[in-house]
């Protein structure tokens, strides 16, 4: 789910009460909230802070995050903070550092053309096969 980005950049309290508001509204109802920090798109990066206060107050329904940063120090330092938050890089060049970086997986368009490298590369992930890797780059 993309933030609210209307008039940017908005605050990090801002953005904890907005999310906030949200859980509120969703109730008992199951419903997962995986992030999704697009600054192409909103013209901000979400703030760290603010998806790890939600995610410790709320692990149930703040549970993910979908970068399209192509950050991944960003993405690594997520995940080294909340390792039980399932954080998907924008890039299948990710894959191959998956393991050691505690992603759980990617979301990528270009994954579409070349599914069967990123597969298994995914597959390999305690131990990468390198070979891939620069296969699944070229690709992409």
């Amino acid at each position: 789910m993309l933030p609210p980005y209307y008039y940017t950049p908005p605050t990090a309290e801002g953005l904890i009460v907005w999310y906030g508001a949200l859980h509120d509204a969703l109730g008992a109802r199951r419903i997962k909230v995986y992030f999704y920090n697009y600054p192409q798109m909103t013209g901000f990066a979400l703030p760290a802070q603010v998806i790890e206060t939600l995610h410790r107050a709320h692990p149930e329904r703040f549970c993910g995050i979908k970068d399209s940063s192509g950050d991944l120090g960003y993405c690594r330092g997520l995940a080294a903070a909340m390792p039980d938050m399932r954080v998907f890089p924008s890039s299948e060049t990710a894959l191959a550092e998956a393991a050691g970086s505690g992603f759980a997986g990617c979301i990528s368009a270009t994954a579409n053309i070349s599914a069967p490298l990123c597969r298994a590369l995914w597959e390999s992930r305690g131990a990468p096969d390198m070979g891939l890797a620069e296969a699944v780059g070229a690709i992409r």
